[in-house]
């Protein structure tokens, strides 16, 4: 069921289709609140949100949403016995006329938000139609869906590579492997079959000699979903944005691979990513380890060795890879690479 094209392991539809859909039962209701109670069930503690509807929590995610909607810090909740926990909760509750349940078909409460937070819901169905529509030939790298009902699905939206070689003077392409720098390029989507999480459309890209992505949030020169806009046509011309930010996006790419890095300045500018980019120290750490192995030349093969320690980090979330994506990215802008480059003069 893999299929492999320009070595990038790729989904089936039918298997990003599985990792985008929620279990069977799951329903999105709106309920009204009053006198709200914290009440004891059999299973754990049970919101009663007024006479007639009372649902059991199904797991700690709905208890940790009711202690958000009440303002009580995680580590506040650890120290505070149970006794004087539920009613700040309940207190706290008093606050909201409405809120919104995700129920699952035992009518247990998965999860809890205000009403103002619910979003279109989408289907992975209906995303994967459009998506189809917009690209013939897409492919799905990776899906899947967290705790919050949240999808997360990055695409490859055509088989014809994109090049760097074509954004560069002739002659700078030495500084590339050995046959070029092929990419393939698509967009990474974030949408909730429940509503519970506002729909995000982003460019995305994939380089080809080592398999490493970036997620370019800085280019998608528009705006995410908002009131009055009509949910397909907002899709339709997010897909269309952000495809065409793909010069903009190698432009980038061609810019750091005109900025040498000599003994001299290849520390600081080590240094300069890894705060810029906010990097743990593990990875702080394995990036030192790369460069000090393969002495970047450019800020572009610095670019990509963070790529390489980020992306495919052990023990990551697909949640956490993403976020690592954005934030490589996030570090490539002109913006942000002014920050830390040594060479190009903008800092």
């Amino acid at each position: 069921t893999m299929a492999r094209d320009y070595n990038v392991t790729t989904l089936s539809e039918a298997e990003a289709l599985a990792a985008l859909t929620t279990a069977g039962g799951l329903k999105t209701q709106t309920v009204t609140l009053r006198r709200p109670r914290i009440l004891a069930a059999e299973t754990g503690i049970a919101l009663k949100a007024n006479a007639s509807t009372t649902s059991p929590l199904g797991d700690q995610v709905a208890l940790d949403n009711l202690m958000g909607l009440a303002g009580i810090p995680k580590a506040l909740a650890k120290s505070t016995p149970e006794r004087l926990l539920t009613p700040l909760i309940e207190w706290h509750l008093r606050e909201f006329d409405k809120l919104v349940m995700v129920t699952d078909e035992d009518n247990r409460a998965m999860k809890i938000l205000p009403v103002n937070a619910l979003s279109p819901a989408m289907t992975g169905e209906q995303v994967m139609e459009h998506l189809k529509a917009a690209f013939p030939e897409i492919q799905y790298q990776r899906a899947g869906m967290d705790q919050d009902f949240r999808a997360d699905v990055l695409t490859l939206a055509h088989n014809e590579p994109e090049r760097l070689e074509q954004y560069l003077q002739p002659g700078t392409h030495v500084r590339l492997p050995k046959g070029g720098d092929p990419f393939r390029t698509g967009v990474h989507l974030r949408f909730s079959p429940l509503g519970t999480v506002a729909p995000m459309i982003e460019p995305y890209t994939v380089r080809l000699v080592c398999t490493n992505g970036a997620i370019h949030q800085e280019y998608w020169g528009g705006r995410g979903f908002g009131e009055g806009d009509e949910l397909w046509q907002w899709f339709r011309d997010g897909i269309a944005a952000a495809a065409a930010k793909v010069r903009d996006i190698f432009t980038s790419y061609a810019d750091m691979t005109k900025e040498a890095l000599t003994g001299a300045n290849r520390s600081m500018a080590v240094d300069g990513l890894i705060q810029q980019a906010g990097l743990p120290r593990a990875m702080a750490d394995a990036l030192r380890d790369r460069a000090i192995a393969e002495p970047p030349r450019t800020m572009y093969a610095l670019w990509n060795h963070l790529t390489a320690v980020t992306t495919p980090f052990p023990k990551q979330t697909f949640g956490q890879q993403l976020q690592r994506m954005a934030t490589a990215g996030r570090v490539a802008s002109a913006e942000h690479h002014a920050a830390y480059c040594i060479t190009c003069g903008r800092n």
